[in-house]
C-alpha cells in the first residue's frame, strides 16, 4: 500500500483548519483548531477538550495506514486510543486525493 507523505498531509490539514469534522466513526464532531508543521490540535465539540497530536504520533498513524490500509480505529489500539480524529483527517485527505489512489475510500 502506498504511504501518505507527512508534509503533504499536514499541508492538506492546514487547508481544513477551522472546520468542524466528524470522527471516523461519525458519532462525534471535532474542530481542527490549529495545524503547524509539528502538531495538529483539535477540540472535541461535545466536551470542549483540546487534544494535540504531535509529529511522531501522526507519523505512527500514517505508517500503520501504509502497512494495513485500514481506517478502522480498532486496528490502531496498540498505537493510540485517539485514532478516530487522525483517521478522520486521513480519510478526508484520501478522498481529496482520490484521483491518485488505486482503490475507493469509504
Amino acid at each position: 500500500m502506498p504511504g501518505v507523505n507527512y508534509d503533504a498531509f499536514i499541508r492538506f490539514c492546514k487547508s481544513l483548519e477551522g472546520r468542524q469534522l466528524p470522527t471516523i466513526g461519525g458519532r462525534a464532531q471535532f474542530l481542527l483548531t490549529r495545524v503547524t508543521p509539528e502538531n495538529i490540535e483539535i477540540r472535541v465539540v461535545s466536551t470542549g477538550k483540546t487534544r494535540k497530536h504531535n509529529r511522531p504520533y501522526i507519523e505512527q498513524v500514517l505508517d500503520k495506514y501504509r502497512s494495513s490500509g485500514s481506517l478502522k480505529p480498532t486496528d490502531y489500539v496498540s498505537e493510540t486510543h485517539n485514532a478516530s480524529y487522525s483517521l478522520a483527517l486521513l480519510r478526508e485527505y484520501l478522498r481529496a486525493n482520490a484521483t491518485t489512489q488505486s482503490r475507493p475510500v469509504s
